[in-house]
């Protein structure tokens, strides 16, 4: 969708644009859940049906014909994944041994409302 400003009557060049994105598709794990591959008592199971969806959605915004700032977030999901993070929240956690803190997670299928890409084309020009 693209919108066109006309701010109190005057015409002006700028636009925004809003798009977004669905990818989606099925999986079926044979054996091949990385945390529990050939072993009976690992996390989750083996076998994992899983349907994997990515939305990304944003906008474009052009003030004029010199500057353009962008911004888009992504969630991505796991459906059916036996490790998911409802489940096990702290299984993806990285972080340096016996602390608890700082961290990061490294999650190879969900992750929740991420800023997927974010700019400002010409950004100097914004200041003068």
């Amino acid at each position: 969708m693209v919108v066109t400003t006309n701010l109190f009557g005057q015409d002006d060049s700028s636009t925004i644009f809003f798009d977004a994105s669905l990818r989606e598709r099925f999986e079926s794990w044979d054996g091949m859940n990385a945390k529990n591959y050939q072993d009976p008592n690992g996390v989750g199971n083996l076998n994992d049906n899983i349907l994997f969806q990515r939305v990304i959605a944003g906008f474009q915004y052009t003030p004029n014909d010199e500057i353009t700032i962008s911004a888009h977030l992504q969630d991505s999901r796991a459906f059916g994944w036996s490790l998911r993070d409802s489940k096990y929240p702290d299984l993806f956690k990285i972080r340096a041994p016996n602390t608890e803190v700082p961290y990061y997670i490294r999650n190879p299928n969900e992750e929740f409302f991420e800023i997927h890409k974010l700019k400002i084309l010409n950004c100097y020009k914004l200041f003068g």
